[in-house]
C-alpha cells in the first residue's frame, strides 16, 4: 500500500509538470545493483523523445519489483529526468548465538530459515526467518523459545546480524503408553522410536533423556507398524501417537491406540511370471523367506529386489514385481506377480560429479555401454569398480528411461582426497621419534596414474622412494609401474646390531585379465650392503636381480573399507637373473569381508586375512632375505621383529605365516571414524612353519584421514614366554584396514 500512494502521489505530481515536455537527459544516482544499460532499457525513453507519464510510473513499479531498493524518487527539470535511488543493505556477515556450534549446522539451519551472506536484507525476510526459527525449535522439542536478530551498520549499504537465540525449555516425556502390546516388552520399542519414556538418571550414557522430539512424532506410528511386520504380526493396527503436553511442568504423555493380531508363518510361495524367461522354482530357492518361517516384511523387500536382479540379468530393466498375499488361519500365503516389460538396451552414459578426473577414466570402469543390452548385476559390478580405485568418497549409477526400451546411465561420483603434500612427525611404538615428508597422488591430475616420493627418518630406518603406476597405458588393459629407492634399516639382537642398506630400482608390467583379475611380471635390480657393529666378518656385499610374476584377484566394493569381497594375489620371485642372490619366493596372500548391515542395522564387517611367505635356496640367500614375526603386519602384541632366527646367517628363517580374524564397527561415521576387535596368530620357522607359534588379540581405531589412513592399536599377547618383547601399542600410517 506504502508502495501504491507513492506512485500514485508521483502520478499526479509528474502529470502537472511533464505535459508536452521532451527528454533531454536521463541520469541514475546511487544505483549500483542495476547496470546503467539495464537501467535504460527498463525506462524505454529515448534521448527527444515525449516523457510518457504512465510509462514512468509502470518503470518505477518495475524497479520497485527487483527488491532492490527501499525508496524510489524522479525529479524531472526542464526535460532533464534523475532517478534517485535508496538501495537496500546486504548482509554481509551472520552470527548464530544459542544454538548450533558447527559451521556446517549453522549453515544448514541458516539455509532453512532463508538467510544468507550477501542477500538482501529486508525487514520481511528477518520476520520470516525468526519465525522458520522459532518453528524449528518447537519441533525438537522447546517451549518458550526466544529469537532476535540484532543488525549493526558495517558500511552505509552493509549490514552485519546476529541473530540470539534462547532455546526455552525441553518438554521431558514422563510417560509412553502403548496400549494392547503383548509381543514385546516397551524397552524392545525404545530400539526403534525417537520418543522414548524417560529413565532414572537420564544424564549418564545409555539411559534415555525423554526429550520431546516433536518433528518425529508423524513416523512413530509407521516404525512401531514396521517392527510388528517384521515378526509376522499383519494385522497389527496402530494409531497416531497422542501427545498431552503439560506446558506448566513442562511434561508430555504420549499414548497409542495398538491391537497386535496374530502372528503369520509363511505358506506356499508363487512367482507367477514367463517361465522361458527363467525356472521361477530355481529363485525361489534363493529367497530369503522360506516356507514354515515367521513372516518378515524386510526380508519380503529384500525378495522383491533379488527377483528383480535376477530377472534383470536379461535386459529387463523395468521389471515390475507385486506380491500378493493370502491368509488362512495363522498362515500367509505368497504370490509374486512379475511384469517383464521390453528388454532394455543403453541410450548413453552420463558422468557427474567429476571436477579433477577424466571422463574416460571414469567410463574404463563402466561395464556397460551405449546400445548393450541393459544388466543390473553390470551396473553394480561397474559401481564397486569405481569404489574400489579410492578416486571417490561416494559413486551412484541413477538409471534415467528415455523410452519404453531404451535408458540413459547417470554416474554420479564425489570425489575423495586422493593427493597428500604432508611434511611432519611422530612418535612409533618400535621405531621412536619420527620424520617424515611425502608427495603421494594416486589419481596424478585425473589421470588415475599414481605418483609418490616419500623420505623418512627414524631411530632404526630411514629411506627414499620415488614411484610411477599407470594402471591403464593408453586406456589399454596393460598396466605399468617403476620404482627407485634406497633404505637403511636396523635389527637390535641381544649380542650384535644388524644394518641393511638396499639401493634399487623395479620395472613392471601387467595386464587385466577380467574385470577382478590381473597378471602381470616385476623386475627388480637391488644392490644390498648388510654389516654388523661387532662381528664385522660376517659384513657382505651383493646385488639381488630378479623376476616376479604375479596374478592378482580383487571383487570388493571399496577401496579403504571393504564390506563385501575377497582381495587375493600370488607371486614366484626367481633371484638368479644375474647378479649374485639365488632364490625362489612366495607371497600368498588372502583377505575376505563381509558385511553384517545386510542382516543387521548396523555398519558392521567381518574381516579374515592370510598371508603365507616361503623362500628357498637355490645357492645364495642372505641374512636380509631371513622372515621375522611380530608386529602390526603379522602378530600384534609383539614387537616387531620380535622372532628372529638365532643362527641369523647360516639358518635364516624361511617360512613364515600369519593369520586374522577381526570385526569393525562404526564410531564416528560422519568423521570416518571407525573402530575394530582382532585376533592374530602367526608361525614362523626355518624349515617349517611351526617352529614358532604366536598369538594376540586387541583393539584398533581406525581413522581416514586427510593424510590416509591411520591406525592406533592396543593389543595383547596371549600366553608369552618371559622374554618375548610385548608391544601393546602401535600405530601405522598409510595401510589398508
Amino acid at each position: 500500500m506504502k508502495l501504491m500512494n507513492k506512485i500514485y502521489i508521483l502520478f499526479f505530481l509528474l502529470s502537472s509538470f511533464m505535459y508536452a515536455q521532451t527528454v533531454k537527459s536521463i541520469e541514475f544516482k546511487n544505483l549500483t545493483r542495476v547496470s546503467p544499460v539495464v537501467a535504460n532499457a527498463m525506462v524505454d525513453m529515448k534521448i527527444g523523445g515525449e516523457l510518457d507519464t504512465k510509462k514512468l510510473n509502470q518503470v518505477i513499479k518495475e524497479f520497485f519489483s527487483l527488491g532492490y531498493f527501499d525508496d524510489i524518487e524522479v525529479h524531472i527539470n526542464s526535460g532533464e529526468l534523475l532517478f534517485i535511488f535508496i538501495e537496500k543493505p546486504i548482509i554481509v556477515n551472520i552470527d548464530m548465538k544459542g544454538y548450533k556450534t558447527r559451521k556446517e549446522d549453522i549453515e544448514t539451519v541458516l539455509e532453512i530459515i532463508g538467510l544468507r551472506k550477501g542477500a538482501i536484507y529486508s525487514a520481511s525476510v528477518i520476520n520470516k526467518a525468526k519465525n522458520k526459527l522459532k518453528s524449528i525449535l518447537r519441533s525438537e522439542g522447546y517451549v518458550n523459545n526466544i529469537v532476535e536478530i540484532e543488525k549493526e551498520n558495517v558500511d552505509k549499504f552493509l549490514i552485519a546480524l546476529t541473530i540470539n537465540i534462547n532455546k526455552g525449555d525441553e518438554i521431558v516425556i514422563t510417560e509412553v503408553d502403548y496400549g494392547e502390546a503383548e509381543y514385546f516388552e516397551s524397552n524392545e520399542f525404545d530400539d526403534i522410536v525417537a520418543n522414548k519414556e524417560v529413565e532414572w538418571f537420564p544424564w549418564f550414557f545409555g539411559q534415555n533423556d525423554g526429550i520431546l522430539q516433536a518433528e518425529q512424532l508423524q513416523y512413530e506410528d509407521m516404525r512401531l507398524k514396521e517392527l510388528y511386520l517384521e515378526h509376522g504380526f499383519l494385522d497389527v493396527a496402530i494409531s497416531k501417537v497422542s501427545a498431552n503436553i503439560n506446558y506448566n511442568t513442562i511434561e508430555a504423555k504420549l499414548g497409542y491406540t495398538l491391537t497386535e493380531g496374530i502372528q503369520y508363518k509363511v505358506g506356499d510361495i508363487l512367482i507367477s511370471m514367463d517361465k522361458q524367461v527363467q525356472d521361477p522354482n530355481k529363485i525361489i530357492k534363493k529367497l530369503k523367506l522360506k516356507k514354515d518361517d515367521v513372516f518378515n516384511i524386510k526380508n519380503l523387500r529384500k525378495d522383491i529386489e533379488f527377483i528383480k536382479l535376477e530377472i534383470g540379468e536379461g535386459g529387463y530393466a523395468f521389471v515390475k514385481v507385486v506380491y500378493n498375499l493370502k491368509k488362512q488361519g495363522d498362515v500367509a500365503d505368497i504370490n509374486f506377480n512379475v511384469t517383464l516389460g521390453k528388454k532394455v538396451y543403453i541410450n548413453d552414459i552420463i558422468i557427474d560429479g567429476n571436477i579433477r578426473t577424466l571422463d574416460r577414466v571414469i567410463r574404463r570402469d563402466i561395464y556397460l555401454g551405449p546400445k548393450e543390452l541393459y544388466s543390473l548385476r553390470d551396473i553394480k559390478d561397474s559401481t564397486n569398480a569405481l569404489r574400489r580405485t579410492g578416486f571417490f568418497d561416494s559413486v551412484e549409477i541413477k538409471q534415467q528411461r528415455v523410452a519404453e526400451d531404451k535408458m540413459d546411465l547417470i554416474v554420479k561420483v564425489k570425489e575423495a582426497r586422493t593427493g597428500t603434500l604432508m611434511f611432519g612427525g611422530g612418535y612409533g611404538s618400535h621405531d621412536g621419534l619420527s620424520i617424515n615428508a611425502s608427495v603421494d597422488d594416486r589419481n596424478t591430475f585425473g589421470s588415475s596414474k599414481k605418483f609418490g616420493l616419500s623420505l623418512a627418518k627414524s631411530k632404526f630406518s630411514q629411506s627414499a622412494t620415488i614411484s610411477l603406476y599407470n594402471p591403464a597405458i593408453n586406456d589399454s588393459s596393460y598396466n605399468g609401474s617403476a620404482s627407485l629407492y634406497r633404505s637403511d634399516s636396523s635389527i637390535e639382537y641381544t649380542d650384535d646390531t644388524f644394518d641393511v642398506t638396499r639401493v634399487g630400482g623395479t620395472l613392471g608390467i601387467g595386464k587385466k585379465l577380467s574385470r577382478y583379475a590381473r597378471t602381470g611380471i616385476l623386475y627388480r635390480l637391488e644392490e644390498v650392503t648388510e654389516s654388523y657393529d661387532i662381528n664385522k666378518t660376517d659384513n657382505i656385499h651383493y646385488i639381488t636381480s630378479s623376476i616376479t610374476p604375479y596374478i592378482k584377484y580383487n571383487n570388493t566394493d571399496d577401496y579403504y573399507v571393504p564390506r563385501s569381497g575377497i582381495d587375493t594375489s600370488f607371486s614366484v620371485e626367481y633371484a638368479g637373473v644375474g647378479g649374485d642372490s639365488r632364490y625362489v619366493r612366495t607371497n600368498t596372500s588372502f583377505r575376505t569381508y563381509y558385511g553384517l548391515n545386510k542382516h543387521i542395522d548396523i555398519d558392521m564387517v567381518l574381516r579374515y586375512k592370510f598371508n603365507i611367505r616361503t623362500i628357498d635356496d637355490l645357492g645364495e640367500i642372505h641374512e636380509g632375505d631371513s622372515y621375522v614375526l611380530g608386529g602390526v603386519n603379522t602378530v600384534r602384541g609383539y614387537r616387531y621383529a620380535a622372532f628372529k632366527s638365532p643362527d641369523r646367517i647360516n639358518n635364516p628363517y624361511t617360512r613364515v605365516a600369519s593369520t586374522t580374524a577381526g570385526i569393525s564397527f562404526p564410531l564416528v561415521p560422519s568423521a570416518k571414524l571407525r573402530w575394530a576387535l582382532f585376533a592374530d596368530a602367526g608361525t614362523i620357522g626355518e624349515k617349517d612353519f611351526d617352529d614358532i607359534q604366536k598369538y594376540g588379540y586387541g583393539a584398533a581405531i581406525e581413522w581416514f584421514s586427510m593424510i590416509g589412513p591411520i591406525r592406533l592399536i592396543w593389543a595383547n599377547a596371549i600366553n608369552p614366554d618371559d622374554t618375548d618383547k610385548i608391544e601393546n601399542f602401535e600405530f601405522s600410517l598409510g595401510t589398508k584396514f
